[in-house]
């Protein structure tokens, strides 16, 4: 009757303050799992930390940007992926109404390719901005591409959720990020025994955070703010030992 928690840190790839962030994480902290977002300008700086560190890395499969200002686009360069300046859309409405399942599994497909044929064997899928709770149509429609891709490669999708949105291989999932340490702890000391899945982002502060979208971006607190926090979170002298006296046995993707 044991708590087991995997904690880890997204986006590993999409910028240096990210990279430098997660690896801190992972090293000095308690986060045990990280993904690439392959796409990103950063991602060659991420696999070289990932090779000299032997971090455990999966693949964050990723057909969205949203930022304003940091923007990628697409591993296949298909057209239906794409916005007018050839860059992936902000959202998924977009993406969606475009696109067809082909291209969308060919990028995914793309993405974990260009991984392994570097070299890397990667842990597991998960996805970008497509969380396991958001149980909406056109969601759907992209988890069963993902676990096409999961099925072909024999690589777990961590999101994946059955017909009722019930999570596969965890018991519950626990997104830290814009949390209050107080609600995170309140959260993580009412669970029983059973596996979880504690989620953040982590970077250390730099310019380069405060650059990556506009000042009146909607999603302005995703891009300091909840980072460096989350970092504060995972990197804190206590948090260890708290999680260690809640009964938590932190674990990694190949003890799933």
């Amino acid at each position: 009757m044991r708590k087991r928690l995997l904690i880890s840190a997204d986006d590993f790839g999409m910028c240096h303050a990210v990279n430098a962030g997660t690896l801190r994480a992972m090293r000095s902290g308690v986060v045990a799992s990280t993904n690439f977002l392959v796409p990103c300008p950063w991602f060659s700086e991420a696999l070289a930390l990932a090779r000299e560190h032997s971090l455990p890395v999966g693949v964050h499969l990723c057909v969205t940007c949203e930022w304003d200002r940091l923007r990628w686009g697409p591993v296949t360069r298909a057209p239906s992926l794409c916005d007018e300046l050839g860059l992936l859309h902000p959202g998924f409405e977009p993406l969606l109404a475009r696109a067809s399942d082909a291209d969308i599994i060919a990028e995914y497909q793309a993405q974990l390719e260009r991984v392994q044929h570097l070299g890397f064997t990667p842990t597991h899928l998960d996805t970008h901005m497509l969380p396991s709770s958001d149980q909406s149509p056109g969601s759907l429609r992209l988890k069963a591409l993902v676990a096409e891709v999961a099925r072909r490669s024999g690589l777990r999708y961590l999101y994946e959720t059955d017909a009722d949105g019930r999570l596969r291989y965890f018991d519950q999932e626990l997104e830290i990020s814009g949390e209050s340490w107080a609600s995170v702890w309140e959260r993580l000391a009412s669970l029983g025994p059973g596996s979880y899945h504690l989620i953040g982002h982590a970077a250390e502060p730099s310019p380069e955070l405060e650059a990556m979208c506009s000042a009146d971006h909607p999603a302005r607190i995703w891009a300091a703010p909840v980072r460096v926090a989350d970092l504060a979170f995972f990197t804190s002298n206590s948090t260890r030992q708290r999680l260690h006296d809640l009964g938590f046995e932190l674990v990694t993707v190949a003890d799933l």
